[in-house]
């Protein structure tokens, strides 16, 4: 167990987390008091598993493909909302290995304008938006 004063520098070679991750993520650690006055270190945020996610073309007419790159297999959304924040629909949602992915948005019955996507996995969201032209 590790017990750490503020500003220390700790080293984690040779943790064993239950999955692998293939690049290494980013940590953010802060300190938890337990009932018992221990002070422990917790997870509080993690580079995002979502990389490099994007919707072309941008502006688009009549279809856009969303692109995102998942560090981290998982239960997965993508839903497009439009600027008021009404659900359009969801586009995704299941379990995807980890990888390249892309998923098409080809609207219908839809006013040209702006849009958003939400994308969620492994509890982090990531937004984007996408013009579409008439």
């Amino acid at each position: 167990m590790i017990h750490p004063e503020a500003g220390d520098e700790i080293d984690i070679t040779g943790l064993v987390l239950p999955f692998e991750i293939d690049p290494p993520l980013l940590f953010v650690l802060e300190y938890v008091e337990t009932e018992a006055g221990e002070r422990l270190m917790d997870i509080v945020s993690a580079e995002s598993p979502l990389l490099k996610s994007r919707s072309y073309p941008n502006p688009f007419n009549p279809a856009a493909r969303i692109e995102f790159e998942l560090q981290i297999a998982g239960m997965t959304t993508l839903t497009i909302y439009d600027l008021k924040g009404a659900e359009i629909g969801t586009l995704l949602n299941g379990y995807l290995d980890a990888g390249l992915h892309s998923v098409a948005f080809t609207p219908t019955n839809l006013s040209a304008g702006t849009y958003l996507y939400v994308l969620e996995s492994a509890g982090i969201r990531e937004f984007g938006r996408m013009i579409y032209m008439k």
